[in-house]
């Protein structure tokens, strides 16, 4: 008899090691899918994002006509414009109108 109640009490501890371990694989497979399903969200906000990126440098490009290309020509071209500038600029100070810029004493006392 006593035999029989330590078989069915070492069958009881087993049953619950067992459940114990599904309940644990259970609850690991449940944070994993949680887990992935948060990568995967973050994975399509990232992709959406490149996508929206991508749209609107096509959109720009298709609508506007500004791409990389045009941008960099248009520094290019604003940087050639400015020292064409200071080069009219010191053209028009110095060769056409010395009088009006500062001259050095020397220049003044050769011009009277």
């Amino acid at each position: 008899m006593q035999r029989i109640e330590q078989l069915e009490h070492q069958a009881r501890v087993k049953n619950y090691q067992i459940k114990m371990a599904l309940a644990k694989e259970y609850e690991q497979s449940i944070k994993e899918k949680q887990r992935r399903k948060e990568e995967d969200f973050k994975n399509n906000e990232e992709i959406e994002r490149r996508q929206l990126d991508i749209g609107t440098k096509l959109f720009l490009e298709d609508n506007l006509g500004v791409n990389n290309k045009t941008m960099d020509y248009q520094r290019r071209h604003e940087e050639f414009m400015r020292k064409q500038a200071d080069v009219q600029n010191y053209y028009k100070k110095n060769v056409l109108y010395p009088q009006n810029s500062k001259l050095s004493k020397s220049d003044q006392a050769l011009e009277r």
